[in-house]
């Protein structure tokens, strides 16, 4: 009889518990590259093409270009003062910067003298990702601490935002609300969910969201559900804080040295079957 009960509450909890595949082996990069010592605050991290990538680091107002093949920075390029830039990304021949504290950056990779526009967020919000997505023409900011700003208030869950680049003007609502209680249909949360980066998937259209703090991959839907959450081994993700893709798929996650050497991982795109 306790053999049986035994049985029957795994298969319920099998039932209860949500099932998540993302198409990587997360386990397993094909590459990994220790990355120069400048960039031990690796804060974001983007595709820029040509076999490159572009990267920020969270103390230094400096874009790093980086070669996708070797993990070698290819250029340096001062675009502000000091200060806690924690999101990077490439659209269309223009650079985008995103700081903790709500100011957008944005530069030409050939004259890197930025523009700067001030976003409704302030330090409350502790901003770390940025996103670019390609189906709406927009940005994608994702708060990773407070959710509201000045047009809303108590909103549940983390809170992802659409900023239009063109007019500079923020969505009044998010677009995107990620709740503990979704992510628990996947896994067990053992500390609170706090966005680290965002990116969007070329092939499926969902987005990525990297939490540093508890070890998180997430991946919603752009209408919202959660589809897949992962777990990510500390060995491999130190402090995992950067997240983009190439236009064919593959994925790049960018860890903080956090005492040791900052890294760089590449995942290869794997069937999934359905």
């Amino acid at each position: 009889m306790r053999l049986f009960l035994g049985v029957m509450c795994f298969m319920f909890t099998g039932i209860l518990r949500a099932q998540h595949t993302v198409p990587f082996n997360l386990n397993s990069p094909e590459n990994i590259w220790t990355l120069d010592k400048s960039l031990d605050e690796i804060s974001g991290l983007t595709w820029v093409g040509n076999d490159s990538l572009a990267a920020v680091q969270d103390e230094k107002g400096m874009v790093y270009l980086i070669n996708a093949s070797s993990g070698e920075i290819i250029k340096k390029m001062k675009f502000a003062p000091p200060g806690d830039y924690e999101g990077i990304e490439y659209v269309n021949g223009r650079m985008f910067v995103i700081s903790s504290g709500g100011c957008l950056y944005q530069l030409l990779l050939d004259h890197p003298q930025a523009l700067s526009y001030k976003t409704p967020f302030d330090w409350r919000n502790n901003l770390e990702g940025l996103a670019y997505d390609p189906v709406n023409d927009r940005l994608l900011i994702a708060c990773k601490d407070f959710n509201a700003i000045r047009y809303n208030q108590g909103l549940h869950g983390k809170a992802i935002y659409a900023y239009d680049y063109q007019s500079h003007t923020t969505s009044r609502e998010p677009i995107l609300q990620i709740s503990v209680e979704e992510i628990e249909k996947f896994v067990t949360l053992e500390n609170k969910f706090k966005p680290s980066a965002i990116a969007v998937d070329p092939v499926s259209g969902n987005y990525y969201i990297l939490a540093s703090y508890g070890k998180l991959l997430v991946v919603c839907k752009p209408n919202g559900p959660v589809i897949a959450v992962e777990k990510l081994k500390k060995k491999l993700f130190r402090q995992p804080e950067g997240i983009c893709f190439t236009p064919r798929g593959g994925l790049f996650i960018s860890n903080e040295a956090k005492g040791k050497k900052a890294t760089l991982l590449f995942f290869s795109r794997i069937p999934i079957n359905k």
